[in-house]
């Protein structure tokens, strides 16, 4: 028996993928774009200089729409008993201290890029990112709350990191339109239909009916 030909998408299950894969092309697309400017904005908004500020005036900052760079006019006092590690494949990401500053009202989440302990952070500048703080995180990782919110500070990071997300959005834009136009204009192909073929002719049964000479 000859194999069975495939049978090709029917039409409305062709234009439900094609349906499926425009809406998530686009939201793709809008997504990329609130990327992108809200990474331009953040690095807009930063400045070309850090901004000198004290302890108190870190917490006088809304971080949930946009991030800071400053420079702490003041020391902080890290707590070396509790710091987390962020390790990916075996290379340590970032080491997060927690600290106070000289009063003890004040709670800061620090980020050190690599693997830093406690001495290795003295020669470190309290200059970095000013950002919401991953208290989640923090404490889900068995880390103590501290007495007061607290902010992160990820020492060492400059706006050049958030113009680089930025970029990276910009990139990728326009992959995920010409996605978005080639699902819109996608024509069905046109597959082989198969041959008329004429109809077979079964083998009649031999006549009855004998000839004889005489």
């Amino acid at each position: 028996m000859p194999p069975t030909r495939p049978q090709p998408p029917s039409d409305a299950k062709l234009f439900l993928i094609r349906i499926i894969g425009i809406t998530l092309s686009i939201a793709g697309a809008l997504a990329c774009t609130f990327y992108g400017l809200r990474h331009y904005h953040n690095y807009a908004y930063m400045g070309k200089q850090p901004e000198e500020i004290t302890a108190a005036q870190a917490f006088n900052v809304p971080l949930d729409a946009t991030r800071r760079w400053v420079r702490l006019k003041e020391p902080l006092n890290l707590n070396c008993d509790h710091a987390l590690q962020q390790i990916d494949g075996g290379t340590v990401e970032f080491t997060e201290f927690l600290a106070y500053d000289e009063t003890g009202k004040y709670a800061f989440l620090l980020e050190y890029k690599g693997d830093t302990d406690c001495a290795g952070t003295r020669a470190v500048p309290f200059e970095g990112v000013l950002k919401a703080a991953p208290i989640r995180w923090w404490t889900m990782n068995n880390m103590p709350y501290p007495t007061s919110d607290p902010v992160e500070l990820r020492l060492g990071e400059k706006p050049n990191e958030e113009l680089k997300q930025a970029i990276y959005a910009l990139i990728v834009m326009p992959f995920v339109l010409g996605l978005t136009v080639f699902l819109i204009r996608y024509q069905r192909p046109d597959y082989p239909q198969p041959a008329n073929r004429p109809p077979r002719e079964e083998p009649q049964p031999p006549d009855a009916r004998t000839l004889r000479t005489l």
